[in-house]
This record gives structure tokens, sequence and C-alpha cells, in this order.
């Protein structure tokens, strides 16, 4: 038999049969399937105005690669990947201005559509490898959670987890790719560990790489966990380095160029700046004029024109809606890292803070949860040999969960692998069948998937915080931006203008809609606006003098007083931001 084909008992196998050996019902997994679409799409839907910084980089780095000016699309921040799938949506639909976000965040959807597929083949994988790999050796001993809630549980923890990937952002399909990766692993454990296997799992990882350069690190991770799942050394060895060459097949030509435009080895340069940022105490984000000692010197900074209010300019040599964020690792060509244990030992803290915070606050119910069914199951050593078994999907989760804590930690970044490692430990829950537990059981089970339910309908309102990616004033993000970006085209405003601005340049997503630039700024960071805006009166001519002199078109000011009033100043329809025309 060729050792690429599943034992017969496996392929006769339901993936709908959870660990008891009794099939979950197909209209169960249907119903559970459709809730989780309707409630995606709910999401999406309130959301569907909602930008942030990173999306408008993809979208700028989207038309350049459709327009094939590769000068501009290779980016050693930014992933090409979804700006690719992005990019051609907007090459073939052409949406007007207004309906552009609505648009991205059709592409989102249909991502997360892609995602739900890639989980539910994970859990139906997991569920054949609970019964045929570890229940079937103690066959009338040994259950686990009732027919309905492993099913459950997973998509309801799927859904919750991804309510933060619902951003302009790559976040999604990694977690579409993780899930499927894991999926794979499974099925290499439930004896798929042909060279087909391998070959889907190094295609997998070199699109999850070319999505977010993380995952470049953690796909060694997922070749290693492969590797030990063959159990035959030398088959193995051949199955990863087949693998492994799909992997670098994939992603390494984008490397490569990388490597050749920086002129120095790279995958990319995101996790470097943001160690940086997060652990040397580099400025964030832009704007990096040297400093602190140690951390280098910049090689072509952008250009500080003035120190009262700090005012900048970079209308060359990066392209871009917001050139100082579009490329950051131009902006920080000269950066060099440092290792110090004080501030990494920071960082850490502030890592395991964030956890603690995701699972004790946001999760605490499903903790106790998981515990309580724990302690109805079989003896400490029984127990921790049926938990460990699902090892594979332990090590990849806690490997990603301890990369983030080295650097930064954000829900959006580890929702994916929290889930894997949540899948991990229900999957793991290992209890004896007899009648007298299976009442407390199910009880716990429904306590713990009403919390999740609790907590995903708290996220839709608006009121989850980091979950709320898709609430509150994210509604009005779109909108509100339209308004300025239609204003100023009847205010005579072209595209293509050069603007200096005087606020928050990440989130004036109207300069996206209007189609113009801004090249110069006062900015929100460090307190560079509320400077000006405290003291507009004694230096508003000199701003005006020092934008004319970066070569803007037109200067646009948010947040001014309602009786702002001053020569060639005009209020930009009806909202809180001005405009001054610098030459028409």
């Amino acid at each position: 038999m060729s050792d690429c084909m599943h034992p017969i008992e496996e392929t006769q196998a339901d993936p709908g049969t959870p660990p008891g050996g009794v099939p979950v019902p197909g209209r169960l997994l249907l119903a559970l399937c459709a809730a989780t679409v309707v409630l995606g799409g709910v999401h999406a839907w309130i959301g569907r105005h909602q930008m942030n910084p990173d999306g408008i980089c993809y979208l700028d780095m989207g038309e350049a690669y459709m327009r094939c000016d590769w000068k501009m699309a290779v980016n050693a921040h930014w992933s090409p990947l979804y700006a690719w799938v992005v990019g051609l949506t907007l090459r073939i639909l052409t949406p007007s201005p207004s309906w552009e976000f609505p648009t991205v965040h059709l592409v989102n959807f249909l991502v997360f559509l892609g995602a739900l597929g890639s989980f539910s083949l994970f859990l139906c994988e997991l569920l054949r490898f609970r019964r045929d790999r570890i229940l079937r050796s103690s066959p009338g001993q040994a259950g686990g959670l009732p027919d309905w809630a492993l099913p459950a549980l997973g998509y309801a923890l799927f859904l919750w987890c991804s309510l933060p990937l619902m951003l302009v952002s790559p976040d999604m399909s990694i977690g579409a790719l993780v899930y499927l990766a894991c999926a794979i692993l499974v099925r290499i454990r439930n004896g798929w560990s042909g060279w087909r296997s391998f070959a889907l799992l190094g295609l997998v990882l070199g699109l999850a790489y070319l999505a977010k350069a993380p995952m470049f690190v953690l796909a060694f991770v997922f070749l290693g966990c492969a590797f030990f799942l063959v159990g035959d050394v030398r088959r193995a060895a051949f199955r990863v380095l087949s693998g492994l060459g799909v992997f670098l097949l994939v992603g390494g030509p984008f490397a490569v160029v990388l490597s050749v435009t920086k002129g120095r080895p790279t995958f990319g340069d995101s996790g470097r700046l943001n160690y940086a940022w997060k652990v040397n105490g580099v400025p964030e984000y832009v704007h990096w004029q040297g400093g602190p000692p140690g951390c280098g010197t910049p090689v072509h900074p952008t250009r500080k024109l003035l120190d009262m209010p700090a005012l900048y300019e970079f209308a060359t040599p990066i392209g871009g809606t917001y050139p100082a964020w579009y490329d950051p690792s131009y902006w920080h060509e000269g950066l060099t890292l440092r290792f110090d244990p004080r501030p990494q030992v920071r960082a850490l803290a502030a890592g395991a803070q964030q956890y603690f915070h995701f699972f004790y606050h946001w999760q605490g119910g499903l903790i106790a949860g998981v515990l309580a069914l724990y302690l109805m199951g079989f003896q400490r050593r029984s127990t921790v040999r049926f938990l460990l078994a699902h090892w594979f999907l332990f090590v990849p989760a806690l490997a990603a969960l301890g990369m983030y804590a080295l650097v930064f930690v954000s829900l959006r970044y580890v929702a994916p692998f929290m889930l894997i490692l949540w899948a991990g430990l229900l999957s793991g829950v290992r209890l004896p069948d007899n009648d007298q537990l299976r009442k407390p059981v199910t009880c716990v089970c429904a306590a713990m998937l009403a919390m999740l339910v609790i907590a995903i309908g708290v996220a839709m309102t608006g009121r989850g915080g980091d979950l709320a990616t898709a609430g509150g004033n994210a509604r009005a993000q779109g909108p509100a931006a339209w308004r300025i970006a239609d204003a100023l085209g009847q205010m005579g405003v072209r595209r293509g203008a050069k603007v200096g601005f005087i606020g928050d340049s990440f989130t004036a997503y109207w300069a996206r809609l209007a189609r113009v630039q801004i090249t110069a700024e006062i900015p929100a960071i460090r307190g560079g606006a509320e400077v000006f805006r405290a003291a507009y009166p004694l230096v508003l001519d000199r701003v005006v003098e020092a934008f004319t002199k970066a070569g803007v078109d037109i200067i646009v000011a948010e947040k001014l007083p309602d009786d702002f009033s001053r020569p060639g100043w005009r209020r930009i329809g009806n909202t809180d931001h001005f405009v001054y025309f610098v030459r028409r």
C-alpha cells in the first residue's frame, strides 16, 4: 500500500463524526455554518465604511501592482498577497470613490468565507482524529463532549476570533491559511503522510508568508511539526524537504526581490521595525530623525522644516497617499537594532499583561469551563496523555504567541492562534462514558457557549473594545471621509494635488478618496498638531510660509475651533476641517 494512502478504516470515516462515535447531524453543521455566515455578514455590513491606516497603504500598493509600477509596489514593510487581491478587485469593479471602502469590505467578507471553509475542514479533521486515533484505543470506556458541543463551541470561537480580523488588512487571510495548515497537520497525523500533503502544506505556508512576513518564521515550526508526525525519520526528511521546496518556490522569489532592493538579506522589515519601535524605544511610527543612542543614524529621513511646531516634508521619493507611512522601511534605513535586557523584559511583561487581559477578562468563563471538564475526566496521567496527543496544534500556536510576546501583542495578530489553542484544549477533553456526568457536562458546555454568544453580541454592538472593529466610530469613518473628499472636489481641488496637513495623517482617509497626496505635515504624534492649535494666532503665517516652500498646493487643518477665521482659510463643508489654497 502506498504510504500516502489513508488506512481503510479512516477512509471510511465520516468527517462529521464526533468523539463519541455518533455522527454529528449534517443539519447541525450546516446550521452552525449558516449562522456564522449571517453574523459575519452583519458585522461586515456594519463596518462597510470602516478604514484603518494600514488599509490605505494596501490600497495604494494594490494599485501600484496593477499599473506595474514595480518601484512603488515592492515594499519591505507591507506584504503583497492582500494588495494583489484588493488591487485586482478594484481594477475589475472600478468603484467610485464613495463606494471604494464598501467594495474592499466585500473582498474581506469573501476572505472571511474562505477562512470559514478552512476552519470547517480543520474541525472535521479534528473530529476524525479524536475518534480514529485516540478514542478507539479504549472503546466504550471514554467519551468526549456532547455531540453538539465541539462544533458549536468551535464555530462560536471562530466568529469571536474573526471579529478583530475584519479590518482592511491581511489578518483574515492569515487566519484562513493558518486553519488550513493545521487541517493538513491533522491529516498527516491521521495517516495522510504522502508527498501531496507536504507539498500542499508548503504551498499554504508560502502563501501565508506572502500575506504576512512573520509567517516566514512560523513556517519552519509547522514543517517541524509535520516532520515529527510521520514517525519514520528518513521518510519524514524527504517529505519535509518537498514541503520546504514548495514553500521556497512560492515565497522565495519575493524574498529575493526584497533582498536585492534593500541591498541586504531580508524576508521583510515589519518585525525589525516593530522591535525598534516597541522594544528599542525608537519614536513611532514616522519622522525618525535619529536616536535613541545606539540605534543608528537615518540615511534619508523625512525633512524637518520647522521645530515649533514640528513640520516635516516627504514629497519624494516615496509614493502613496501618505508617503511617510507607505514605506517606513525606506525612512528608517540606517536603523540598528540592539538587545537590552531591561526593555526586553518590559516588552515581555506588556505581552503577558495583554494575554492575561485576553484570556482572563474576555475568556475567563471559557477557562473555568475547560478546567471543570478536565477535572471531571480520568486520572491525571491518562488525562495528560490524552491532552498531549494534540501537541502538534499546541506547538505552532504557542510558538506564535511567544513570538509576538517578544515584541508586541495585538489581538488581531494572535486571534487565529488562540483559536487553534482552544481547539486543541477542547478536543483533548476525555470523560468517562457514564450517565452521571452527562448532565453536568452538558450544563458546562452550554454555559461556555452562552458566554461566547454574549461576548460576540457585545463586540458586534460596538462595545467590545478591540473586538468591535466594525462598530462604534468605524461606522462614520467612510461617510465623513467622503464628505471631506467630495467638498474638496467641489472647491476645485484636483486629483494628484499635494497637501500639507495639520492633524492626524494616519486617519486622513479623505485624502485617498480625493486622490490627493499628503506630502508635508504638522503631525498629531508627539503633540505637533496640538502645539499648532494652541498657538495658531502666533505661528500661522510662519506655518503657511513653510508649507508653501514645501511645494504643497493646499493646506488642510483638522479640529480647528468653530470660530477660526483667517484670510484665505475656508471651512470644508460642515466639518471641523479647514483648507487654505496655496496655488490653484
